[in-house]
């Protein structure tokens, strides 16, 4: 023992110890599961990997979109059902204390408007860039009818519901009685990290745009609000490129 007291080991158990004191029992959940399932998600959810699982399930050449399907769907367990369990099994608090209600987006309509007013505008511009047109659409079988576009775009939906329930929603609540408004930075890099794949000005955007929604959801208690603008341009953004080559078909 004495030997262990002339190493760091006593001091740096007595600052875990304090740590733990100090900080709720939902903070440390988020600060440990929020970055797991993240990981997972953008480890599981790519195409080679969804691919590759499903090669390995069903011998059957499958449309690509159910690949999209399963990433979706792989998002969803991840990034809501999981994070759900614990509010209403581990918490044992209420969904709307979480931002899920959908009433506070009524008195937002004007915000929300003058969201899209901004943003519709630079994503057309972005679109004309042909760095823009080699990453998107990110399902290319969108080119080829409408019935594909509308289907993607549907099944998309799934993604926008559980980023923004789970960055603004789920990871903000459970870092505020530790962090306080701090929590709404911590969740936006989160965010933007969970970009990285996607184009600089995209993943940029995805942080500084995080801010806004998360204080936005935040002072509203709600993240439908995120929901309407992440998949309002989400949608644009492919809708940009894929409508003028439909419209030619």
């Amino acid at each position: 023992m004495k030997l262990l007291e002339r190493t760091p080991i006593p001091a740096t158990y007595a600052e875990i110890r304090d740590y733990l004191a100090m900080t709720s029992g939902k903070t440390l959940i988020g600060l440990i599961l929020c970055p797991i399932l993240i990981t997972l998600t953008m480890r599981l959810g790519t195409l080679p990997m969804v691919r590759a699982t499903l090669a390995s399930i069903t011998p059957a050449k499958l449309d690509p979109i159910y690949h999209w399907y399963s990433i979706f769907l792989l998002q969803f367990l991840m990034l809501y059902v999981i994070p759900i369990l614990c509010i209403k099994l581990g918490f044992k608090e209420s969904l709307s204390a979480y931002g899920h209600q959908v009433r506070p987006l009524v008195r937002l309509w004007p915000l929300l408007l003058i969201f899209l007013a901004v943003m519709l505008p630079i994503t057309y511009a972005s679109s004309l860039k042909p760095s823009f047109s080699t990453y998107y659409p990110l399902y290319r079988g969108s080119l080829e009818s409408w019935e594909r576009f509308i289907l993607f775009e549907a099944g998309f939906l799934v993604v926008f519901f559980t980023q923004e329930f789970f960055f603004r929603g789920f990871l903000i609540e459970v870092l505020k009685p530790k962090f306080g408004m701090n929590a709404i930075l911590i969740a936006s890099a989160m965010y933007g990290i969970a970009h990285y794949t996607k184009p600089l000005p995209e993943q940029l955007g995805a942080f500084f745009v995080g801010i806004v929604l998360g204080y936005i959801g935040d002072k509203a208690r709600t993240f439908y609000f995120g929901i309407v603008i992440h998949y309002v341009i989400a949608v644009s953004m492919d809708a940009f490129l894929v409508v003028p080559v439909l419209l030619r078909r």
